[in-house]
């Protein structure tokens, strides 16, 4: 069924309050362009008709992210792509950059909506708001690609909850400074304020290129640009894609008993005086990969057998940067700072007995590593 639009408008940081702005991108920003947008999905229990939302919450909802904006301003403005050889930006603009906000209100069930059981993927993508590029023409009269950096779309479920979707571009900031953002609007929200050493540093000169990777990105870049005019537009990745989603819970007891079980493991070895990095994102990730690939194995069995015991799989996590480089990065730096973890190991390691301890030593030594290096 479709959603019935309540309300569709744009919101901006308070007029004046923040200058006409351009900001440079770094090479952990340069390689985002080629990746879709970022979609989250934040559910929340209101057991109250649209009209209670429309005339209690939402006010001081957009009320409270306008401020935001102010001190975030980057998630208000557009990443200006322009052609070869020129470098892409992020510009924010007084009185003409601003994010889509739009109210909508949904006939399913809420409970269906933020259930656990396996359902196909498609079925939450209406509840997250679309990210659409513009062309735009330079000084010089050449056409430039506008990305928006942010966008919202409040779902209400009457009498039973709301959802709070949004669509990011990956090129203006990674998780953490996207969570960071979202956290501050809560506490505007929350009219707890935000203190002067939780407010975002904007100073992309903090991001050092000793090795000159930039001009690699530079191209990758141009290369995008040029498939996405081909292409006219961003493409939907995914959208028609036949896969369900499932979540799977995980209580603290859970996580406690899987750590007592690496922890046990790594003692009983030989050289059990070697530290092992033993923490909930590790024994999360060792369960969730042995998991996996143990799934694939057996599906793959059924269709055929193949001896294949020492193919080699691969985990891919993103690493934060902030405070762990040769030059420092706080933690409050707004941008892009990941770089990848990557864990190798043998398919009969995972599938064995003791798969998920020797991937959480395997994860759990390249995240130590990572942070030493």
């Amino acid at each position: 069924k479709p959603l019935k639009v309540v309300e569709s408008s744009h919101v901006s940081p308070p007029p004046g309050s923040v200058p006409t702005t351009s900001l440079p991108l770094t090479f952990f920003d340069l390689q985002w362009f080629p990746l879709p947008n970022v979609q989250r999905l934040f559910f929340y229990e209101f057991p109250y008709p649209t009209l209670h939302f429309m005339e209690t919450i939402l006010p001081l909802l957009k009320q409270s992210l306008s401020l935001t904006l102010q001190q975030f301003f980057p998630f208000a403005a557009n990443v200006v792509c322009p052609p070869s050889p020129g470098k892409p930006y992020i510009r924010y603009e007084d009185g003409g950059s601003s994010v889509a906000f739009a109210v909508v209100e949904s006939p399913l069930d809420f409970r269906c909506a933020i259930a656990d059981y396996p359902r196909d993927v498609k079925s939450l993508r209406p509840f997250a708001p679309e990210l659409r590029t513009a062309l735009s023409e330079a000084k010089d009269g050449t056409q430039v690609v506008l990305l928006p950096a942010l966008a919202f779309q409040v779902t209400v479920f009457p009498n039973a909850g709301v959802c709070i979707g949004s669509s990011y571009c990956h090129v203006i900031g990674d998780g953490k400074a996207f969570m960071h953002f979202m956290k501050s609007w809560v506490d505007v929200y929350a009219a707890v304020g935000l203190q002067k050493s939780s407010l975002p540093l904007f100073n992309k000169d903090v991001i050092k290129d000793p090795i000159r990777v930039e001009s690699f990105l530079l191209k990758m870049y141009h290369d995008w640009l040029s498939s996405l005019r081909e292409n006219s537009g961003l493409t939907d990745v995914g959208s028609e894609v036949n896969m369900v989603r499932a979540t799977f819970v995980l209580s603290r007891a859970d996580v406690e008993r899987l750590k007592q079980l690496v922890a046990s493991q790594c003692m009983n070895e030989a050289n059990s005086n070697q530290f092992h990095h033993v923490s909930t994102f590790v024994v999360t990730c060792a369960l969730t990969w042995a998991s996996l690939i143990k799934s694939k194995v057996c599906v793959v069995n059924n269709l055929s057998y193949v001896d294949d015991a020492d193919e080699l799989y691969y985990l891919l996590f993103p690493f934060d940067c902030r405070n762990r480089l040769e030059f420092p990065v706080p933690s409050t730096y707004f941008g892009n700072c990941l770089k990848p973890g990557i864990v190798e190991m043998k398919k009969k390691e995972l599938t064995g007995e003791n798969g998920i301890v020797l991937a959480a030593k395997a994860i759990g030594s390249k995240v130590k590593e990572m942070g030493q290096s």
